[in-house]
């Protein structure tokens, strides 16, 4: 006899917001331009609406909002052994490894990005890519000099996870995360799947003469599935 299985649902949610910016120039300004720099224009809208983006992502993951990274949700981990070695990316791997579903149950999720501040940069590549490594040890406790760790994950740094103008910021805090295609710690939703910014231009109003030039991206983002992130605070 086969046995009823329920199905549930886990709901989250995302609202996306308009974000902008005008640039305007006289009609001297363009003339005095002898090097056409102000054809360069939309293509500063388009970076500053990527810049957006990015800001934006990492502005609310530093927020920790709901307590998103907490020891209810096991998926922080703190202390001194927590600075980024051997031994704290085996911590926080079980941690992930860990995670289980509504029915206490493993969910098998793997991590695929080890996310670092450019502080760690280097030394999480190294961590990705050395095979051979020397460690300090206690006495009478050696450790192997093999990195098991090599190759596991896909080291990728950001200025914006160490950067003192956005708060929570750290220079020693570093993540795991899934791969967003099988479980998503963090969602980027577009108004109509529209994924790059709408960059206009114009003359300026009748009584002036000049241009403009407009910029704006429709877009929203919004913390997901806990279970797909460690963060490891490093001290």
């Amino acid at each position: 006899e086969l046995k009823h299985a329920q199905v549930t649902e886990e709901s989250y949610t995302n609202q996306i917001d308009t974000y902008g910016r005008i640039i305007a120039l006289t009609r001297q300004m363009m003339i005095n331009d002898d090097l056409g720099a102000f054809l360069q224009i939309p293509r500063i809208l388009g970076r500053q609406s990527a810049l957006a983006v990015e800001s934006a992502v990492f502005t609310l993951l530093l927020s920790n909002p709901n307590s998103f990274f907490s020891a209810g949700n096991k998926n922080l981990v703190s202390g001194a052994s927590s600075a980024l070695q051997i031994s704290s990316l085996t911590t926080v791997e079980q941690a992930f490894s860990d995670q289980t579903d509504k029915d206490g149950k493993p969910i098998l999720i793997t991590p695929a990005i080890l996310l670092l501040p450019t502080s760690l940069k280097v030394l999480g590549q190294q961590r990705m890519t050395e095979t051979r490594v020397n460690e300090n040890t206690t006495t009478d406790k050696p450790k192997p000099a093999n990195n098991p760790h090599a190759g596991k994950w896909e080291p990728l740094a950001s200025p914006y996870l160490n950067s003192q103008g956005i708060a929570g910021g750290s220079a020693t805090a570093w993540y795991l995360l899934a791969n967003p295609a099988d479980v998503a710690a963090m969602e980027i939703a577009y108004l109509r799947g529209q994924r790059t910014p709408v960059i206009e231009s114009g003359e300026t109003d009748f009584d002036t003469l000049g241009m403009k030039w407009r910029g704006y991206f429709d877009f929203g983002v919004a913390m997901q599935d806990f279970r797909a992130a460690v963060k490891s605070t490093g001290v």
